[in-house]
């Protein structure tokens, strides 16, 4: 959803998707003996990463033709010619750009932090936080929605009650295969709590050299201009009033059922109440 809001800013430029294929190209887990998603320094070397970062300007695309592309299904002639014009202009102004600021994201990316502070050694990092409950919650019905998420075929067989005989969903956590046989929110939470705890462990590094901004999610949600404004200024890019959908609202994104307050009591509360002592450090850290 923040990404979402942030590629539509004039400034920035952004993959169409993911960037699955860029980086999971030379680092796929299927090269690395399905060990987890995590990079670190060791794994950075000058010719893979010059690759990486050609890779990344090829497919990268200026906010204004996000926007555009976003905008056109509000239907309309007018639309369609404004996205066409766009997007000839996107393409004229890629041929004669110079550097572009790059907006990346993948929950993945909380594995990698060592590693893509090496890529891109300007880099500045936008740290979401959310409650976990809800996340690992979300993390759950995403689980349960099918192949939808699906991330990886794994060559181990799974039997993770919950989600029996179908392939890995979201990120690749260190020490996956113990969770193989595990209730769904096990497996849930050990993603959240591993991505979490990589994150954390940055931290430090981050904010002593001021190259981290944190948001809460929550607060995001409620008060979406009030949160975007010190965060762009940190960026160091103009608020735009159109990165927001009509009445400065968040796009909604990946949503598998409707959001409301405490959803995750609902609708996979006695799981989550069992999964909380191990997770109770980290949401502590957190704030919550």
């Amino acid at each position: 959803m923040l990404f979402e809001t942030l590629a539509r800013s004039s400034r920035l430029w952004s993959l169409t998707d993911e960037s699955h294929e860029v980086l999971e190209g030379p680092y796929h887990p299927r090269l690395r003996g399905w060990a987890s998603n995590a990079l670190g320094v060791a794994d950075f070397d000058p010719t893979t990463a010059e690759r990486l970062r050609a890779e990344f300007e090829r497919r990268a695309q200026p906010g204004t033709l996000r926007r555009a592309k976003q905008d056109r299904r509000d239907s309309g002639r007018r639309r369609r010619l404004h996205y066409a014009l766009v997007r000839f202009a996107a393409a004229v102004r890629r041929r004669r750009a110079g550097p572009v600021r790059l907006l990346e994201k993948t929950p993945k990316n909380s594995l990698r932090i060592p590693f893509l502070r090496a890529l891109f050694p300007d880099a500045r990092f936008v740290f979401l936080r959310r409650d976990g409950r809800a996340t690992i919650s979300s993390l759950i019905e995403g689980w349960q929605a099918g192949e939808r998420y699906e991330s990886y075929r794994l060559p181990e067989p799974l039997a993770i009650a919950g989600h029996e005989g179908q392939g890995w969903c979201f990120l690749l956590p260190p020490g996956w295969r113990r969770l193989a046989h595990a209730p769904l929110e096990e497996v849930c939470a050990a993603q959240w709590l591993s991505s979490t705890e990589a994150v954390l462990t940055a931290l430090a590094a981050l904010r002593a050299e001021r190259r981290v901004y944190e948001l809460a999610y929550e607060e995001l949600v409620a008060r979406p201009r009030e949160a975007l404004a010190p965060l762009l200024e940190f960026l160091g890019i103009p608020f735009e009033p159109a990165i927001l959908a009509g009445r400065e609202r968040l796009r909604l994104v990946n949503v598998v059922s409707a959001p409301e307050t405490e959803k995750w009591r609902r609708r996979n509360g006695p799981a989550i109440e069992r999964i909380l002592p191990r997770i109770a450090a980290a949401q502590q850290a957190l704030g919550y």
